[in-house]
């Protein structure tokens, strides 16, 4: 992929509102200034590397060419950039840049995930109030969803509510835990 101003500037725009943030919110997070927030966003072909740098930084990008694409979902809380990280096996998960919230008839409710996410055989239907099953379904569908199937099953607040008690895999853990500490930030500053 040849990089451009113009392709770092649109990848910063998408990152950011993946991520919820103003452009001030960024360059306060970044150490830099509104106005060079901007001027990346826009593509400024005269923009600081140093500053650029520290802007991706922020954002938890860099200029890794061997960089696997995001892939942008909507969801009614927003959108969610995702990103392959390959596990020790060379397999790939997907981690969100954020959390999302489902609404309550959603969250709690009686599925049944895909074959191509559970597909060791035996019964696929989880009931997702019921702690146990849910558990049991998000390490499934961490572990081998899709973003778009991700989205449609895990919800921010429950999967946040049984982080610290659920044996996720380490690569897994690792992959979710910024968008979990951001939304467990985000959900404390709401509080207070």
């Amino acid at each position: 992929m040849n990089m451009t101003v113009e392709s770092l500037g649109e990848q910063v725009r998408c990152a950011r509102r993946a991520q919820l943030l103003t452009q001030a919110q960024l360059a306060a997070r970044a150490g830099v200034g509104r106005r060079f927030v901007l001027d990346i966003e826009a593509g400024h072909p005269r923009a600081e590397l140093a500053k650029s740098l520290q802007v991706l930084s922020a954002l938890g990008l860099g200029l890794d060419i061997s960089a696997s694409p995001v892939t942008v979902i909507d969801t009614k809380s927003g959108p969610v950039a995702f990103r392959a990280v390959s596990l020790p096996s060379g397999r790939p998960i997907f981690a969100p840049s954020r959390l999302w919230s489902l609404d309550a008839e959603h969250a709690t409710a009686s599925v049944t995930l895909p074959r191509g996410v559970y597909w060791s055989g035996g019964v696929s239907a989880f009931d997702l109030a019921d702690q146990n099953d849910r558990e049991l379904a998000y390490r499934i569908l961490l572990t081998e969803g899709t973003p778009a199937v991700i989205v449609s099953f895990v919800d921010g607040d429950r999967l946040d509510r049984m982080w610290d008690t659920t044996l996720f895999p380490p690569a897994v853990r690792q992959a979710w835990w910024p968008a979990v500490s951001e939304w467990r930030h985000h959900t404390t500053a709401a509080a207070a």
